[in-house]
């Protein structure tokens, strides 16, 4: 057989090979890639200079296009708003500025003592750096370090620059900072590290930079905008419950029985006059309002009642260490009325009334007057009765919001009617209505005295108690004067002669 031979392949595309100088390029292409890094950074850098110096220069005009921007209809708010972040960036940079030049100082002297070259470099360089939150006082410490390794034939000279950095930082970041920038800024230590975190995440390392000037900003924000409330909750230093917010929180949770440390703790800086009138009232109210809109059953409403009336019994059998004659009305101790002065408060409805009387009657007692509780009124007739047979100097009636005046005013009227000569009281606590207009209700229906708060209410006891004020002994001072501005000597001469008569 016949071999038959395939057909040739074509043969393949050879690929031109040119021959190019590259001296010149390789130079040029060098040259740009060790200076592109370098340039871009200072670059931005120049740019972001140039941006600050005309933002700078035209601040009035760009202050005015963003009140314009941002405050259609609300000028005024929104300039006290950037005047508040203002003053409180202000405030942070010039507290940074402090604690990072204190800081390189304390370095710059520390390595000087250590033996360090170029101590000063070394501190001044680390204050710098420090502007960089977070991460730049361990780049600033660093180089010292390792430049300690290097020039040390041992271990101690790196041990102790290394132990300095530490030791200064942790004093700094722990200690004075927290309590140097919460004050300066009014932003939560966990604010500024949850802040710092989250615009690190959003901007890299700008966002590290900036980040307690924004968070200040956003919590600016949270005070002036109605909407963005939340914020300044969430952000800012402030406490997030008032007293009674708290000391409800801790009788809402049965068992527990915290209250009471409440109560000392809060006494430890207060008054039982402050307890009484700026936790207990607001309490009593917030329980009450809770329990007509049903969010609170009413066992928990008077487990809370019941829980108020063992501290303020615990409260009046107590004898504080200053014997508590805290004198509301800061009078003076030759002021403090006779314990014979005879008080009695009653409640003009409810047991929340009741609890008020007790206050009132637990601060009464503790300035010196004898003031009893009385019942309730059920049956109006056998407790003006009650008082003919025991008769007293003054009733304080008690309502306590969201109860109404009217059972005061039904009260004070039917009391006035059988005992005219009687001194009546009457305390509106947690009033929310007009209170000038209760007022005049209240003394239209025979009330001699209204007040608001329990302080004031021991005021008008003691005013009441105070004996009158007496007269001069010497007589040739009590001189008459005409409408002219003459003093009239005849009068004078007459009242001198019937004094002496009279003697």
């Amino acid at each position: 057989g016949t071999k038959v031979s395939s057909p040739p392949s074509p043969p393949t595309n050879a690929t031109p090979v040119r021959v190019v100088e590259t001296s010149k390029g390789s130079s040029i292409d060098l040259i740009r890639t060790m200076v592109a890094p370098v340039l871009g950074p200072l670059g931005m850098a120049a740019l972001v200079l140039l941006l600050v110096i005309f933002m700078l220069l035209q601040r009035e005009d760009l202050r005015s296009r963003l009140i314009r921007l941002m405050g259609q209809g609300r000028i005024s708010a929104t300039t006290r708003a950037m005047d508040d972040a203002g003053e409180r960036v202000s405030r942070y940079l010039l507290m940074q500025l402090i604690m990072n030049v204190s800081y390189g100082v304390l370095i710059a002297i520390g390595l000087y003592f250590i033996g360090l070259p170029n101590a000063v470099l070394w501190g001044g360089f680390a204050a710098m750096l420090r502007f960089i939150p977070y991460v730049g006082p361990w780049i600033g410490a660093a180089m010292p370090v390792v430049l300690a390794v290097a020039v040390s034939p041992g271990w101690m000279i790196p041990l102790l620059t290394l132990g300095l950095f530490v030791v200064l930082e942790l004093l700094s970041s722990n200690v004075v900072e927290p309590w140097l920038y919460k004050a300066s800024t009014g932003v939560s230590s966990i604010a500024l590290i949850v802040g710092a975190v989250g615009w690190t995440w959003i901007w890299g390392p700008v966002g590290l930079v900036l980040a307690i000037p924004l968070t200040v900003c956003l919590v600016v924000m949270g005070r002036h905008v109605p909407r963005l409330a939340f914020l300044t909750v969430l952000l800012s230093d402030e406490e997030a419950l008032t007293p009674a917010e708290d000391c409800y929180h801790r009788l809402l949770r049965p068992g527990d029985a915290d209250e009471n440390e409440f109560v000392h703790d809060f006494l430890s800086d207060h008054s039982i006059t402050d307890l009484y009138d700026s936790v207990f009232i607001p309490v009593i109210t917030m329980a009450e309002i809770d329990a007509r809109d049903e969010s609170l059953e009413v066992k928990q409403l008077e487990r809370i009642e019941q829980s108020l009336r063992e501290i303020i019994q615990d409260l009046s059998i107590q004898k504080p260490a200053t014997a508590e004659v805290e004198s509301v009305t800061q009078a003076s101790e030759s002021n403090i009325p006779a314990k014979a002065f005879r008080v009695y408060c009653v409640g003009a409805r409810a047991a929340r009334d009741d609890l008020a009387c007790s206050m009132l009657a637990n601060l009464l007692q503790l300035q010196g007057y004898e003031a009893q509780i009385a019942p309730r009124p059920g049956d109006l007739t056998e407790f003006i009765n009650a008082l003919h047979a025991n008769p007293v100097d003054a009733l304080f009636i008690s309502v306590v919001s969201p109860s109404t005046i009217i059972h005061a005013r039904y009260l004070s009227r039917q009391l006035r009617l059988q005992l005219p000569q009687m001194k009546i009281l009457v305390g509106i606590w947690g009033a929310t209505e007009e209170i000038n207009e209760a007022r005049q209700r209240l003394q239209d229906s025979g009330a001699d005295e209204i007040a608001v708060s329990l302080s004031e209410a021991v005021g008008e006891i003691e005013k009441l108690a105070s004996p009158p004020a007496e007269s001069g002994s010497a007589i040739s001072a009590k001189h008459t004067i005409r409408p002219d501005g003459v003093e009239n000597k005849e009068d004078s001469e007459m009242t001198a002669e019937t004094a002496r008569a009279k003697s």
